[in-house]
């Protein structure tokens, strides 16, 4: 729980909550190594940013997919879902 943003997320046991990040982001969620090889830990940030246009997700999403392939010209994304933002 986050007071300052007033958010809550629940997330999996094993699972390391980081806090303190530079902004924009608040909070990142980092998995649990696999095996003693294990160089690569998942992660999961939340970050809270203020555009200056009113964009809908798609478009929020697209252009910065495109500005990450801009800056990692080796990038190769394996799998994309849909998304939704839910708020109550």
């Amino acid at each position: 729980m986050s007071p300052l943003y007033k958010i809550k997320i629940d997330y999996p046991i094993g699972w390391t909550k980081v806090e303190g990040l530079p902004k924009p982001a608040v909070v990142c969620f980092t998995s649990p190594k696999e095996n003693v090889y294990d160089r690569f830990l998942e992660n999961v940030g939340i970050g809270i940013l203020q555009i200056s246009k009113q964009i809908n997700l798609d478009q929020f999403v697209q252009s910065n997919i495109n500005d990450l392939k801009n800056k990692n010209s080796d990038l190769k994304i394996l799998e994309s879902s849909p998304t939704t933002l839910c708020w109550t």
